[in-house]
């Protein structure tokens, strides 16, 4: 790669981590491209030279964050319940990096503007990590650790279902705990997989 190659890179970079801060900090709709410029030290012409759009910009900040979450290993060496548990923990954590009112905001986005680039993106982010948690079902189903007849897919689109709803409730309502909403979605699981698990079917 050449040296203008990574000067382009670094500045990418530079230019994401400044958006992420400026939309957790602010929210999507106070932040500005010209903010986003300012925070990067580079002219709005040359943001615009990376990114046409904030909406373009969101995008890829999530895009860029979520790739860590997608390729991390699966949890393995654990029952069903705990694995699933674990790596839904693990979303949640994720998704409440960029705190409650960004997250507020992108959903209120995506299902509003359903067809929309963001929209469109932020479902097959989500139809990603349906696929994920297909896998996990299915690697445990192979190990025996589930009933021969368990539908990895339907399960994992249930779980992807409780986790959003759980996700949801959460950011609109302030009373409710990030411990509550774990602690719920950790019942709920328990309830899906209970008739699943080898032993129990």
């Amino acid at each position: 790669m050449g040296l203008r190659e990574k000067h382009k890179k670094q500045r990418r970079r530079g230019i994401l981590a400044a958006a992420k801060q400026l939309f957790v900090h602010n929210g999507y709709a106070a932040t500005s491209m010209q903010g986003i410029a300012a925070r990067s030290d580079v002219s709005v012409g040359t943001l615009y030279n990376y990114f046409s759009s904030k909406q373009r910009l969101m995008l890829a900040v999530v895009r860029e964050d979520a790739e860590s979450l997608y390729e991390s290993p699966m949890p393995t060496g654990k029952d069903p319940f705990d694995a699933v548990y674990e790596y839904l923990c693990r979303v949640v954590d994720f998704t409440l990096g960029y705190g409650r009112d960004l997250v507020r905001e992108l959903v209120i986005a995506s299902i509003a503007e359903a067809h929309s680039e963001m929209g469109v993106e932020m479902m097959e982010m989500d139809w990603r990590f349906v696929g994920k948690l297909t896998e996990l079902f299915q690697n445990q189903r192979r190990s025996g650790s589930l009933l021969p007849g368990a539908d990895s897919s339907r399960l994992a689109w249930i779980c992807y279902s409780l986790l959003m709803t759980e996700l949801i409730l959460l950011t609109f309502d302030p009373h409710r705990t990030e411990k509550l909403l774990k602690d719920s979605l950790r019942e709920s699981v328990k309830t899906v997989l209970r008739g699943n698990l080898k032993g129990n079917g």
